[in-house]
């Protein structure tokens, strides 16, 4: 089964959602950048 046969209804899931569930707080959104960004802004970075 590719991609391209992918049921309207499992589409319609995925459009919902987005990609990642965001929580809408400060500390949820540091969270998230952190993690769609690669660790090279960790180690040996800063401001």
């Amino acid at each position: 089964m590719s991609a391209d046969t992918m049921d309207p209804q499992a589409e319609a899931a995925v459009a919902r959602q987005g990609r990642i569930p965001i929580p809408h707080s400060r500390r949820g959104l540091k969270l998230a950048r952190g993690l769609t960004r690669p660790a090279s802004s960790g180690a040996g970075g800063g401001q």
